[in-house]
């Protein structure tokens, strides 16, 4: 899990919660693009798996250029 934490930070899909918002440099909040990367897997309802699909047949679908050709494709969004 700390990996997948690291990956995350370090791709920007997280960032440490400012501490005006009770950010003790130890939690995190979604930026723009994981908010997106969660929309796509929310999307992705039974029946309807096309937006996992797409990022799953990516060979690093959490590469910043990758995710960010791929979320910006409306097909999918």
């Amino acid at each position: 899990a700390c990996e997948y934490e690291k990956l995350l930070f370090e791709r920007g899909f997280i960032e440490t919660r400012p501490e005006e918002e009770g950010g003790n440099g130890e939690n995190f909040v979604l930026t723009q693009r994981g908010s997106r990367l969660l929309s796509l897997i929310d999307s992705a309802i039974p029946g309807n798996d096309h937006p996992r699909q797409v990022l799953n047949e990516q060979a690093d679908a959490l590469d910043e250029a990758t995710f960010d050709e791929v979320a910006s494709k409306a097909q999918i969004a």
